[in-house]
């Protein structure tokens, strides 16, 4: 329950209010990046963040979550995009979500590697693995959006 309460909580403030209100005043490449790098910048406290984890964040789900808000014109497909991401990632595989380590896990996993691979302690997030995977269908995205009418 607690990462379907921080998914919705993070996309009302980041893509609903932050992201809708910089797109309606400047534009879609404005409110991109200033909501993607406040949402990296709010993760910097959490526990074992580094300047990867929260280039991570906002790279991987910053610009992802707000692409999925325009496209979709929902916050209901980022908040259940968000929720699941950390759902698998913590309840079902047991690593880290956001630096944080669950506290129940489905799977018991152990990460072996170097941390640009795994994240480290903060979690995938921090990988280089996810960045790449994040930005795919941000790729996707950006192609609908600019063929859309």
């Amino acid at each position: 329950m607690a990462y379907f309460v921080v998914a919705v909580g993070e996309e009302i403030v980041f893509r609903g209010i932050m992201f809708r209100l910089l797109d309606s005043q400047f534009n879609l490449w404005v409110a991109l990046i200033i909501s993607a790098i406040v949402f990296g910048a709010a993760h910097i406290i959490n526990p074992n963040a580094t300047v990867v984890s929260t280039v991570g964040i906002s790279l991987a789900t910053g610009v992802l979550f707000g692409l999925l808000f325009k496209y979709y014109r929902t916050l209901w497909v980022p908040i259940g995009i968000h929720w699941s991401w950390n759902f698998v990632q913590g309840t079902v595989t047991g690593c880290p979500v956001s630096g944080g380590a669950p506290d129940y896990s489905i799977l018991q996993t152990v990460t072996n590697g170097p941390e640009l691979f795994t994240g480290g302690l903060f979690g995938p997030e921090a990988s280089i693995i996810t960045m790449i995977a994040g930005l795919a269908p941000c790729i996707w995205l950006v192609i609908k959006l600019m063929h859309r009418k």
